[in-house]
């Protein structure tokens, strides 16, 4: 029986030479596990479109040996320009009830990303807001993550990256 491998990100994780590209060469350096790659990435759209991803491809996540999944973006950007944190949070809590289904281990991505003036407290509110959240969620459900955000907080390291935007 084959294992999935499923990446389930935002615009990250569509680039050709991005995310999925070093996922797709890690496979085939092990590929004698005879795992399968599928990427559900879809770029600006939040928890709800990996629910959706969930559900409609919910075969192969019942294969799946790892899940990848990156939110942290794009659930920030939906509370900054519409949506209420209280339905942000409904889709995440549906989310995550949902991948806890799956006998995967499941590892979440939180990337570090300034997309507003660092100095604007309303974004960073905002930013800690969704990314504290998805914290006490990973967390209560036992998942894996790597916090790139919380690094690139801890030694001041983003506005190296965006200096010349």
């Amino acid at each position: 029986m084959k294992k999935n491998i499923i990446l389930l990100g935002e615009s990250n994780s569509i680039m050709q030479n991005g995310l999925q590209k070093g996922v797709k060469e890690g496979i085939e350096e092990l590929n004698e596990a005879g795992l399968e790659f599928y990427n559900f990435a879809l770029g600006a759209n939040d928890s709800l479109h990996k629910i959706f991803a969930t559900v409609k491809n919910e075969e192969k996540f019942y294969d799946a040996e790892l899940i990848i999944i990156e939110t942290n973006v794009n659930d920030y950007d939906m509370l900054y320009y519409t949506i209420d944190f209280e339905n942000i949070a409904l889709y995440m809590n549906i989310l995550f009830k949902k991948l806890s289904c799956f006998k995967s281990k499941i590892l979440f991505l939180i990337l570090p990303f300034m997309a507003r003036e660092t100095r604007d407290k309303d974004y960073i509110e905002r930013r800690n807001i969704i990314e504290n959240f998805l914290r006490q969620k990973i967390n209560h459900f036992g998942f894996n993550c790597i916090d790139t955000q919380t690094y690139y907080n801890k030694f001041d390291i983003l506005p190296f990256f965006t200096q010349y935007r």
